[in-house]
This record gives structure tokens, sequence and C-alpha cells, in this order.
């Protein structure tokens, strides 16, 4: 299954989590189905997944394969655990560079 996360629900990192990321995790948490999600919101990207594939500018190739050990479920709390903190750190330091 394949998800891409329309531009007009794309929101600052600085914001809550949005409904469309609760409504996602209550629905497929707990499938055993993979799932692709596509986004650029690298904290979102943390926060889903259990891999995050960090692909290069044109042509797209795959850079980087980062595997999110984080327990779930995830919550709010989640946001604020220094590992998880640390990992969005890792992506954004490796999209900048």
């Amino acid at each position: 299954m394949v998800l891409v996360k329309p531009a007009t629900v794309i929101h600052s990192g600085t914001a809550m989590l949005p409904p469309p990321t609760y409504w996602f995790l209550g629905r497929f948490c707990f499938l055993t189905t993979r799932v692709l999600f596509v986004t650029h919101d690298v904290a979102e990207a943390v926060f889903l997944s259990d891999r995050v594939l960090i692909m290069s500018p044109r042509p797209g190739r795959i850079e980087q394969d980062v595997e999110i050990d984080l327990p779930r479920p995830r919550t709010d709390a989640t946001r604020s655990h220094p590992d998880y903190l640390a990992l969005v750190e890792k992506i954004l330091g490796r999209l900048i560079h």
C-alpha cells in the first residue's frame, strides 16, 4: 500500500500532530501489511515509521535507510523522548548536508 500525503495536509513541524496522523495510526499501526508513506515532514516520518528512507535529489535514489527503533504505541509523549528527538535531528542533518 502506498500513501502520499497531499500538500494541503502538510503541517508545520511546530504544530501538534495533525488529525490525519492519528487517523493513520488508528487504522494501520496494528496491521501486518507494509505501507509506504511519502511525506516531507521528518518528525511525522519518524513518529509513524519503522524505517525512514532518505532519497537523493534528481535522480531520486535511496541514499540512506534509517531504522526507527522507538516503542509502540507512539503518543504525544514520544515526541519529547530523547531518542525520537535524536532521530529527527539525525535525518534533518542528513538532508541539509
